[in-house]
């Protein structure tokens, strides 16, 4: 059961980074459509949300703590 819940962390981690910062930096759509990119997906909020099984997550399923420095970091979730 551990595993699996840190395998849906590093999975929602993968996930998250590697989304673009907006839609609008994808290079699949066309310049001349970007001002649509709101419009599109104003009723879709949670479309930047990571999938898992199908599934959008976007609720993280606890408090995660994060202790970060310049060489490394550690994680803690309750």
């Amino acid at each position: 059961m551990k595993a699996r819940f840190i395998s849906l962390i590093l999975i929602a981690l993968v996930a998250g980074s590697s989304i673009p910062a907006s839609a609008a930096d994808d290079p699949a759509i066309p310049e001349v459509l970007e001002p649509w990119v709101p419009w599109v997906l104003r009723d879709y909020p949670s479309f930047a949300c990571p999938q898992l099984d199908g599934a959008r997550l976007c609720a993280w399923p606890g408090r995660l703590e994060l202790v970060l420095g310049s060489t490394g970091g550690t994680f803690k979730v309750d």
